[in-house]
């Protein structure tokens, strides 16, 4: 093998060495969530009057305008609810009970 082949030989593999490491150590892009409506909620802790030994987590949501109530079940291990209310139809309801 001749000087000249070998050379070109080095070249084109350190060439293709540095096609391997910029291929493989290239950043991947970035992937993001789909972008979401932007919500706006209140989180409430708070006591029952049913529930003597538990206490509630209130969860309103200000897009929907509702109010969900939930409390944490030690023997199930799970989050379970309460109640869902329309805040919309609560605050009539009150207004026609005055």
């Amino acid at each position: 093998m001749s000087r000249r082949t070998f050379g070109a030989l080095l070249v084109l593999n350190l060439v293709l060495l540095a096609t391997l490491l910029a291929l493989v150590w290239e950043p991947q892009p970035a992937a993001a969530q789909p972008a979401m409506p932007q919500s706006r909620y209140s989180m409430i802790a708070g006591t029952s009057r049913q529930r003597t030994n538990q206490d509630l987590i209130y969860v309103i949501d200000w897009n929907t305008n509702r109010m969900a109530a939930f409390y944490y079940d030690g023997r199930a291990n799970r989050v379970t609810v309460v109640d869902d209310i329309s805040l919309n139809a609560a605050a009539q309801e009150s207004g026609r009970r005055r």
